[in-house]
């Protein structure tokens, strides 16, 4: 998932726990005190994620249509692959060479 999508979601989570913990009563502080770890949570992956994406290491880099150790590109060797496949259908009901 990318990172922008990510922390739309997070943002989201955030929003619906804080509607959460609006509903609860003050007085109830086991509730109140699971859903502010969960947001603080959150806050974290948030955060973490923030840096991440800022400093660059998220990215992945660009993939480069380089050659395989056999010095053929992948294009070439794909092509090559679906040449030796066997036959489907009537072809493979056919008998290759004729018996006498």
């Amino acid at each position: 998932m990318k990172a922008k999508k990510v922390l739309k979601k997070l943002t989201r989570v955030e929003q619906l726990l804080s509607n959460v913990v609006d509903r609860y009563a003050a007085g109830d502080h086991v509730v109140h005190g699971f859903l502010d770890s969960a947001i603080a949570s959150v806050e974290n992956a948030k955060r973490t994620l923030d840096t991440a994406t800022s400093d660059g290491s998220a990215k992945k880099p660009p993939l480069k249509a380089g050659k395989n150790s056999s010095g053929k590109t992948a294009a070439v060797k794909k092509g090559s692959a679906a040449s030796k496949r066997k036959p489907n259908g009537a072809e493979a009901a056919r008998p290759l060479s004729r018996t006498a």
